[in-house]
């Protein structure tokens, strides 16, 4: 239901497989899509001083 509801299904539509999941993660990782998108995440948590640049720990 989680699943459903993140990725906005309905109870009755239908889930795509497993393979075109593997299809788009390999065509996002290809794409350097991924270093952009944890490096922005990294960005703002600096600027909200909730990572630690001492030490592996989020806050």
């Amino acid at each position: 239901m989680m699943f459903r509801w993140f990725f906005w299904h309905g109870i009755d539509d239908s889930i795509w497989s497993h393979s075109a999941f593997s299809k788009k993660r390999d065509r996002f990782m290809s794409s350097n899509t991924d270093d952009r998108l944890f490096d922005t995440i990294k960005t703002q948590a600096y600027a909200k001083q909730v990572l630690s640049r001492d030490h592996f720990s989020v806050h």
